[in-house]
């Protein structure tokens, strides 16, 4: 999940409409009446102008979501996602069926062997291992040790921007842009669109941009409003709103967490991560940087910038990043799994609070068109 996701869904929520319907100034579907039907031309002019709408509102949503309230609300909500019993078990044992995959498992063992040969891990190991009643209690300490360093600041700040990075690629994103390119959001835009206010706001807009056609002077007007909306602060906080509302509602998704869950226990997943693993593994660059994050580790865990440093060169390091974003781009290239995505997050989303802030939002930038 990543912060892109949702502007994908308005983008093309926003001019969703049904054949033969017509479209007004929103790009919302209302049935053509032959009474009140318009000329070919001015339903063209109509259309040009609901795409520009579309459009303009998709760019301020998107900007929407990089406000750090959002960002803020983001990782609260993908934390308590990830964190769900159900979801945290999934993504443990697909950690163990990784390393324990056949082709995985020889280059941590070697990864290993390699760790151990450093004297302040072994000095360390026999520390912590000290008055220990046996190799159980030995693992238990081990693990202790190792997750008290993993869970540190700087190296959980490392793992996070590690793996923006790869989600962040144009070759995954656009995979995102695919899944949610045919989202069907017209039930909530056709909410807020009943709204009582917005419709009168509409039926205003509608008026000027007919004032601004007649005079020819319909691309300076939406030229105006573009520029207008864009600097108005009242809209940039509108579009956060709106932005904060939608991601809430994936914090509690039960469809979300059980369609993450099932993914995550997927044979194929493992199947497709333990190929890129072992692959990224097997370049001496990558291997060596991942011996000297276990050496860190293990060996002096309180040196958590340096154990995060080594994780931070090991996710950007290039050929893992290229082995790894290959693997999620096959991963997102699912049907299935992309649908099953895409009604999750839109079950998410179609809360009261999320309407209520996108209509909101669409009366906000209504709001900032030029007045006749």
């Amino acid at each position: 999940m990543r912060r892109s996701v949702l502007p994908w869904v308005l983008w093309f929520g926003l001019g969703c409409s049904e054949p033969a319907t017509k479209t007004d100034v929103l790009g919302s579907a209302k049935p053509e009446s032959s009474a009140g039907a318009k000329s070919k031309a001015n339903a063209k002019v109509d259309e040009q102008t609901a795409k520009r709408f579309e459009a303009l509102a998709s760019e301020l949503v998107e900007a929407g979501f990089t406000d750090p309230r959002t960002v803020k609300k983001q990782d609260e909500v993908f934390q308590k996602v990830f964190a769900d019993p159900e979801v945290s078990k999934a993504m443990g044992t697909l950690i163990e069926q990784l390393l324990s995959d056949r082709a995985v498992k020889p280059h941590m063992d070697e990864i290993l062997a390699a760790s151990l040969k450093k004297p302040n891990v072994m000095a360390a190991l026999q520390k912590i291992a000290a008055g220990a009643k046996g190799e159980a209690e030995i693992s238990e300490r081990v693990e202790k040790h190792v997750e008290a360093a993993m869970g540190a600041e700087a190296v959980n700040k490392a793992i996070e921007v590690g793996v923006a990075s790869l989600m962040d690629a144009p070759e995954v994103d656009s995979k995102f842009g695919a899944i949610f390119a045919n989202a069907d959001v017209s039930g909530m835009v056709q909410s807020a669109m009943d709204d009582r206010d917005l419709a009168k706001a509409e039926e205003d807009l509608a008026q000027s941009l007919e004032k601004a056609e007649g005079s020819g002077k319909t691309e300076a007007y939406l030229s105006d409003w573009k520029t207008a909306a864009k600097a108005d602060p009242a809209v940039k906080t509108a579009a956060a709103d709106f932005a904060v509302a939608a991601f809430a509602g994936l914090a509690d998704a039960l469809d979300l967490k059980k369609v993450l869950s099932q993914g995550l226990q997927s044979p194929r997943t493992t199947t497709i991560l333990a190929a890129a693993t072992a692959e990224a593994l097997a370049e001496p660059e990558v291997k060596a940087a991942v011996v000297e994050t276990f050496a860190s580790l293990l060996g002096d865990s309180k040196n958590v910038q340096a154990i995060a440093q080594n994780v931070d060169k090991i996710l950007k390091h290039p050929k893992f990043q290229a082995r790894m974003k290959s693997a999620l781009i096959e991963l997102l290239s699912s049907k299935a799994g992309g649908l099953a995505l895409q009604l999750a997050i839109l079950s998410g989303m179609k809360r009261p609070e999320a309407t209520k802030a996108l209509n909101a939002f669409l009366l906000t930038v209504m709001k900032a068109a030029p007045k006749d």
